[in-house]
């Protein structure tokens, strides 16, 4: 190793641009950039509405979680919604 950096460095200085250059050894490894997937450019289009059922207050907690998160930035639909809690039983 030491001798390999010997020869480096003396590349370096009959060059005369020690600076600049670098050995492809030294250097930290470039990775490829992965390929990106674009699945949809778009938000989906649902034609006819959805009903949406709300019942206790940890569904209603976690259906907002995951209509927000999951659904509603990815597909376009006109939801309907039906309050099934005791309090909008009547």
């Amino acid at each position: 190793m030491a001798g390999y950096l010997r020869a480096v460095s003396s590349l370096c200085r009959a060059s005369g641009s020690a600076r600049t250059w670098a050995p492809a050894a030294l250097t930290v490894p470039s990775w490829p950039e992965q390929p990106r997937r674009h699945y949809a450019e778009k938000r989906i289009k649902v034609e006819k509405p959805v009903v949406e059922m709300d019942g206790d207050e940890m569904t209603r907690i976690i259906w907002q979680f995951i209509k927000e998160k999951l659904i509603l930035p990815h597909v376009d639909v006109q939801l309907k919604y039906f309050d099934l809690g005791l309090p909008g039983h009547h």
